[in-house]
């Protein structure tokens, strides 16, 4: 069936090559996040090379970051860190997978105090002080 016309992911599972999921995981709390990977895991083609890969807020230490929420929640984002992100992800696919995961800083212009991403539209909100990190990450199979 064409993609448009499905109503569930059950048909996808074991099918995807490579997953592109930027900016999403750190919309949720951790226990989401978590299965939000299982699912990811679950529709990821079992061969080699199959790949999922995004950016997300992170931290070097993982834990909740009291300047970025997401609007209308009331709570800290739960960020990962590089290592968090790791475990997560070899608990899900097991030890056969290469995980990339590197913290970047948030680009800021010169001199601003923070930056405001999205919220006009009543969607993602995030106050972006300076110091923030993203994490570009990738999960392949070997």
């Amino acid at each position: 069936a064409p993609l448009a016309k499905l109503t569930s992911l059950a048909p996808l599972v074991g099918r995807a090559t490579a997953i592109h999921a930027s900016f999403f995981f750190h919309l949720f709390s951790e226990d989401e996040q978590c299965r939000a990977a299982q699912i990811f895991g679950r529709l990821l083609a079992r061969r080699p090379g199959a790949v999922i890969l995004g950016r997300h807020r992170a931290l070097p230490v993982a834990g909740l970051d009291d300047s970025a929420y997401t609007r209308g929640s009331g709570r800290p984002m739960f960020c990962h860190s590089p290592t968090s992100w790791r475990e997560l992800w070899r608990g899900i696919l097991g030890d056969a997978i290469e995980v990339i995961a590197e913290l970047t800083p948030v680009p800021l212009g010169p001199g601003a105090p923070e930056k405001i991403l999205g919220g006009g539209d009543g969607g993602h909100y995030e106050r972006t002080p300076k110091g923030s990190r993203y994490m570009i990450w990738s999960v392949r199979l070997l």
